[in-house]
């Protein structure tokens, strides 16, 4: 489709909806593809482990110079220690190879618009888990340019998408 103006673009963009990875094909179903409103966290299965879940909460936001900075607490519970008793990592938790790379991307849906995570943090590095023990990664995104009260955060270790934090206030420190 060939948009002829600027103005027949932003019209096409107010009618068009966000999608996020639930909706792609192969993307996480059942318990995994529910979105975590504000407040709550998100908690959910381990693949291929019985009876562990993950839960996943931004317990931090504040400005660091030009960047917002926000903290993503993941704490594991199991009754009985998963992947066969090897020492498990976040990637691994999520549903992804041992170390691979968590990333984020930060969601403006009122103002249309999409922050990548920008270099650092501590979502590239190898996290180790284990059961009760909360662990924070840090992931770094440009200051919004639009006034923003509420954003939604997708996370993604590897290729696994997973359910969204969504409606989250925006209050830095």
């Amino acid at each position: 489709m060939r948009l002829k103006s600027l103005a027949g673009a932003a019209a096409l963009l107010a009618v068009l909806p966000l999608t996020s990875h639930a909706d792609e094909p192969g993307a996480p179903r059942g318990d995994r593809a529910e979105a975590a409103a504000a407040g709550e966290p998100l908690v959910i299965d381990i693949p291929g482990e019985r009876d562990a879940t993950v839960a996943i909460e931004i317990t931090s936001m504040e400005e660091v110079g030009e960047l917002l900075r926000i903290g993503v607490t993941f704490t594991p519970e199991w009754e009985t220690e998963p992947f066969g008793g090897r020492d498990a990592d976040l990637a691994q938790t999520l549903g992804a190879n041992l170390a691979n790379r968590v990333t984020a991307r930060l969601i403006d849906p009122v103002n249309l618009l999409e922050y990548q995570q920008a270099a650092g943090g501590t979502g590239g590095q190898r996290v180790p888990m284990s059961a009760g023990t909360p662990r924070t990664v840090y992931f770094y995104f440009g200051l919004p340019v639009e006034e923003m009260e509420t954003f939604d955060l997708y996370l993604d270790a590897a290729q696994v998408g997973l359910p969204p934090l969504v409606d989250i206030p925006y209050r830095v420190e």
